[in-house]
């Protein structure tokens, strides 16, 4: 009874099961990305933790970098306009997974899409305050390491006409992940710890790591009693865009 919440940093099929468990327990969530491996598991989610009162939030860390949380306020300041296309690219050479259960299909829902395609997405839909319209794909099993998903792209169409694309490959020796806004007015590019608008780069400031922001805003929101950023609701359409 002296627990308010819980923190599940579980293999990826027992997000859901752990969830639904918890929050029927009347504790509150944050459960690591991904939300799910469906959309069926995660709209389940979201309604049980309607049917106890109790806040399910999510482990979107990306959004808590620096970096990207200037480009938000940049973006809503208008300053590149009104956004056409984003592009985010993501590359890296994976010589091998960090654990064993990453190995079963079953138990992590592929590889790159449920491990870091939750974050490129989440990211891309938080900043354009957005859900795409139509969602498309093209991926590949192409390592050595895994059995799931290595290399793709993803495309993610609006309704207002704007699009997005995310291209990653996992056996690639050229390291780079990267986002880049086009707006009517002005191009942001962003990475993990830099942000350079139409070229110049902006300044950060003093930050908090994101693990320990989005900690403090999950911890807040709850001590607030109002809905912690990434909630399960909005984290929906991840899910959905994904449906791993």
């Amino acid at each position: 009874p002296a627990v308010d919440a819980v923190i599940l940093c579980l293999p990826h099929h027992l997000h859901k099961p752990f969830t639904v468990e918890a929050l029927a327990a009347s504790k509150h969530v944050l459960v690591e990305k991904p939300m799910a491996l469906s959309d069926e598991e995660a709209v389940e989610m979201v309604a049980q933790a309607d049917r106890f009162a109790k806040f399910l939030s999510v482990g979107q860390s990306t959004r808590f970098f620096a970096s990207y949380q200037k480009a938000k306020a940049l973006v809503a300041d208008g300053r590149i306009g009104e956004v056409v296309n984003v592009l985010h690219q993501r590359t890296f050479w994976l010589e091998k997974l960090s654990t064993e259960w990453r190995r079963n299909l079953y138990e992590c829902g592929g590889m790159h899409l449920p491990i870091f395609g939750s974050h490129d997405v989440d990211v891309i839909l938080w900043l354009l305050d957005d859900k795409p319209e139509r969602v498309w794909g093209s991926v590949r099993a192409a390592s050595p390491v895994t059995k799931g998903d290595s290399d793709g792209v993803i495309g993610l169409e609006f309704a207002d006409g704007k699009i997005a694309s995310i291209a990653f490959a996992t056996r690639c020796r050229h390291q780079r992940a990267e986002t880049v806004l086009a707006g009517r007015e002005g191009t942001l590019v962003v990475t993990r710890n830099e942000v350079r608008l139409d070229g110049e780069t902006i300044d950060l400031g003093e930050a908090p790591d994101s693990f320990t922001l989005q900690m403090c805003e999950f911890t807040n929101a709850l001590i607030e009693e109002k809905q912690p950023p990434a909630s399960g609701k909005e984290v929906l359409k991840v899910v959905r865009s994904l449906d791993l």
